[in-house]
């Protein structure tokens, strides 16, 4: 069941989302690869959250990969291994790290064994009539990323529940880890929290997150909207305002969204 309180307040929301002058300032110039899966990302700021592994990256997590070459070295053979479905090698090369002090590493290869397991899973032939036991080695593969991912996902959240002073940072990936595991009741536990002091984009992103899972779009646009004039994590906010407006059946206006990301390469926002 799709949560609409107030239809004139997500009229009102997605009228200034889709106006010329808030679309204008989607100007997006820089390219930068994630530190902890190697993707290319277009971003709009120094702090950013990747489109591929959603770990949270910024200038300080580059200068620390930057100044480590044979780890810069490793992030760049991963991201190589992926494009080529090499996900065994990928993964081993993820467990062959040791700097698992930055939780964003585990996650990163928890979204690649979820990936993994997905892509294997696209495989299985439903159609076969002789020799299912090929069908069955697959689901088999699949399971085993999956359970791999699930272990690492509760890894990060555990890491982070146990450190002594945890960064924001650090309590986004937190946050993202019990999404993907569906545990709706910590994510709220873990919003709080979030310091609150001053606007929190991190909070804000990970509330929008949230609402889409739980069906509450017009709380989603709207932590999408704030995002959007904080001017951090804007593109990807654009993105799932898009996702949103869908989802209420705003097609033409979600169009006009895609439409002004397309110019910088939708298939990087994806």
């Amino acid at each position: 069941m799709i949560i609409v309180n107030d239809l004139k307040n997500i009229n009102k929301i997605i009228k200034k989302l889709i106006s010329n002058s808030t679309l204008n300032t989607l100007n997006i110039n820089n390219h930068e690869e994630c530190a902890y899966c190697g993707t290319e990302n277009i971003i709009s700021n120094s702090i950013w959250i990747c489109t591929n592994c959603k770990c949270i990256n910024s200038s300080l997590s580059k200068k620390l990969i930057m100044s480590d070459p044979a780890l810069l070295k490793t992030i760049s053979e991963i991201y190589e291994l992926r494009k080529s479905e090499m996900y065994d090698d990928a993964i081993a090369k993820y467990d062959a790290i040791k700097n698992y002090t930055d939780v964003r590493f585990a996650y990163a290869e928890a979204r690649l064994c979820r990936y993994a397991s997905d892509k294997i899973l696209e495989q299985v032939d439903y159609n076969r009539k002789d020799f299912m036991e090929e069908n069955a080695e697959l689901k088999s593969k699949a399971s085993a990323y999956e359970s791999k991912a699930k272990h690492l996902f509760y890894k990060v959240i555990y890491a982070v529940q146990n450190a002594q002073n945890p960064t924001q940072e650090m309590l986004f990936m937190r946050a993202m880890a019990e999404l993907e595991l569906k545990r709706f009741k910590d994510v709220k536990a873990t919003l709080t929290l979030f310091d609150s002091s001053a606007p929190n984009p991190m909070a804000d992103y990970t509330k929008v997150l949230f609402d889409i899972e739980i069906k509450d779009y017009e709380n989603a646009l709207d932590n999408a909207s704030k995002i959007i004039s904080s001017n951090i994590f804007k593109e990807n906010a654009f993105y799932y305002a898009a996702i949103i407006l869908i989802k209420l059946n705003k097609i033409n206006e979600a169009k006009k969204i895609l439409k002004a990301l397309s110019k910088f390469n939708l298939k990087i926002l994806q």
